[in-house]
């Protein structure tokens, strides 16, 4: 255990009882604490609920700080006769995982990346008002971790700041609105994983989408949003019609939510790695070019090497002649090339930003909002599925994510589709909506959520029957009425 384990030597610390499990506490020289609780049956180790735990030391006004922050985060004042420190505990996302040395390495190495890169991000945050300064446990002295875990009853005390359970949304509900009864009805939160959402406007689906997502949103799951009208651009600020949520029952009051905005070309951009030469060639409408086989061929050799259009060019231009690529060919090319990079310079580039990246591996309820109402169709197709591509290969092992749609499902590219259903298998959830039926035929769908006038009908997983409801009013500010063009009544 001292040596062998990925960013060891780890040193035990501690070994206590914590309710029925056994439980030991590792510290490695960076001052990270990895937390074991052993899982037994019939006196044998089965498995083991792993979580890492980075300690921060703050000087300054703890205070502005803890105002500002909206994360699940253990903040620790610790005084004695001669001395008194601030600390910030931040924990990896717990894991519970078969008792191997396999699986324990694989682990250990998942939460470490994953600190660090919340760990900077948090860092740059807290620092950026001015008021702190932040030491993360690389930077702390022994003296300072001897200050903060320096005792075995400090150390339980620190075990106190999170509870170490895994998330298990089946068990949670949310409310849809009201049944004829006057009853709120409530789903699942499991079952909200693959929302569909069929008939009306657009407007009144995109309402209802609004309610999905609050309902992820409030269960600490945090939700993508592609947003190409501005129509779920009110997330971010309260309703302000809190007697429209009383007459429903609800008793929270109206909220704005924690809202990221990203856009292309700004903070947000596609990475050529990501999507492939068919997807690139049909979006600037190059398919039928002679220029279109030289430059698929030259994509799928030199993919892993490209993220912008400059790379691309650099590539054609290094190309050497032959009867089979003649160099007017290469030539038409580059200028070809060079001429989209002109008018979209600002939109190809390295991504994912690594704010974005680490979004979803918080457990808060946040929204990662990617505004696509400035580009044109094809743009869109090309930034969401770069995206989604991106989310694919940093994807989590459960539902800890929710990807939505403000576009028609029937609007997206089918290889956009495609990796939505191929996210949903690897433990992410989507709500899209759509005017026909027809266009959910090849997804998964664990909710439908049917507008029929001014109700909403409820089907799917585990209900006998359908549930006629009207649909509650949103926490947050309803924009999908006021943004989207008029639609007629389906």
């Amino acid at each position: 255990m001292d040596t062998e384990l990925p960013y060891g030597p780890w040193k035990k610390v501690l070994t206590a009882q914590w309710k029925d499990y056994p439980l030991q506490i590792f510290q490695n020289e960076e001052h990270l604490l990895l937390i074991l609780l052993f899982e037994k049956q019939n006196n044998e180790i089965t498995g083991l609920l792993v979580m890492e735990r980075k300690p921060f030391l703050i000087e300054g006004d703890l205070s502005k700080v803890m105002l500002a922050q909206k994360r699940d985060i253990t903040f620790i004042e610790k005084f004695s006769k001669n001395d008194h420190k601030q600390f910030m505990l931040l924990d990896a996302s717990p894991q519970f995982i078969s008792y191997t040395a396999e699986e324990l390495e694989a682990e250990i190495t998942k939460q470490y990346g994953e600190l660090e890169s919340m760990g900077r991000i948090i860092k740059k945050t807290l620092e950026a008002n001015g008021h702190v300064k932040v030491k993360d446990s690389k930077q702390m002295t022994d003296k300072d971790a001897q200050y903060l875990f320096g005792d075995p009853l400090s150390l339980m005390a620190l075990l106190q700041g999170k509870p170490m359970t895994v998330h298990e949304p089946s068990t949670v509900k949310t409310p849809f609105g009201t049944d004829f009864h006057n009853q709120v009805v409530e789903i699942p939160m499991e079952n909200l994983r693959a929302t569909t959402i069929v008939g009306g406007t657009q407007e009144k689906r995109v309402h209802a989408m609004h309610v999905v997502i609050e309902n992820v949103l409030f269960n600490h799951t945090p939700c993508l949003v592609f947003d190409g009208d501005n129509a779920l651009s009110g997330l971010g600020l309260p309703n302000h019609d809190a007697q429209g949520l009383e007459r429903f029952n609800l008793h929270d009051k109206p909220v704005g939510f924690s809202v990221k905005e990203y856009r292309l070309g700004k903070d947000l951009f596609i990475d050529l790695k990501l999507i492939d030469a068919g997807l690139f060639l049909s979006a600037f409408h190059l398919k039928e070019t002679n220029v279109a086989p030289l430059i698929q061929r030259l994509y799928e050799e030199k993919r892993k090497e490209l993220s912008s259009l400059d790379d691309l060019s650099n590539e054609l231009v290094q190309l050497h002649e032959s009867r089979e690529i003649p160099r007017f060919l290469i030539q038409r090319a580059v200028r070809i090339i060079r001429v989209i990079n002109k008018g979209y310079s600002n939109l190809f580039a390295k991504n994912i930003s690594e704010e974005l990246s680490a979004s979803w591996k918080e457990e808060i309820g946040r929204v990662i909002y990617v505004n696509l109402s400035d580009q044109h169709e094809d743009i869109r197709q090309l930034g969401m599925y770069s995206l989604l591509k991106a989310t694919a290969n940093s994807s989590p092992s459960e539902f800890t994510l929710m990807i939505a749609f403000e576009p028609d499902i029937s609007k997206l590219h089918p290889r956009t589709r495609q990796l939505l259903i191929d996210l949903y298998q690897k433990g992410i959830g989507f709500v899209v909506h759509d005017d026909h039926e027809s266009s959910f035929k090849t997804l998964p769908n664990s909710l439908q959520i049917e507008i029929v006038g001014n109700d909403v009908i409820l089907g799917g997983l585990g209900m006998t029957n359908k549930t006629r409801i009207v649909l509650r009013p949103t926490h947050s500010k309803c924009t999908e009425f006021s943004t989207a063009a008029p639609h007629k009544e389906k």
